[in-house]
């Protein structure tokens, strides 16, 4: 399942960065060829889907190069959930630096 999960987030990501792809054009954080992942996409999921490789936490992870990327596909899970059948969607999305394990922010 946490391959699945995964497979989502790059192909999310992928659609994603398609879209915006003119925008980042344009903006400060334009990723260069070879640049390092830095940003964290992260999705707290109800216990209805296990997305975790982690026990303590029921959170799917994807790294991206910059934080437009990351925030973009937070967007997409909470507009189209998961799997994007707009059938189970995160209790909460956030973008992080990477962090093994994430890292649930308090609060927000």
């Amino acid at each position: 399942m946490a391959e699945y999960s995964r497979s989502l987030a790059a192909r999310f990501s992928r659609k994603i960065d398609q879209k915006i792809g003119k925008r980042l054009e344009n903006d400060k954080e334009e990723p260069q060829t070879g640049t390092a992942l830095q940003y964290q996409s992260n999705a707290l999921w109800p216990d209805t889907v296990s997305v975790s490789r982690w026990k303590d936490c029921n959170v799917s992870t994807d790294k991206h190069q910059t934080y437009l990327q990351a925030q973009a596909v937070c967007s997409a899970l909470e507009r189209e959930g998961f799997g994007g059948q707009r059938k189970v969607f995160p209790i909460k999305t956030w973008v992080s630096p990477i962090q093994d394990p994430p890292i649930i922010p308090d609060g927000e």
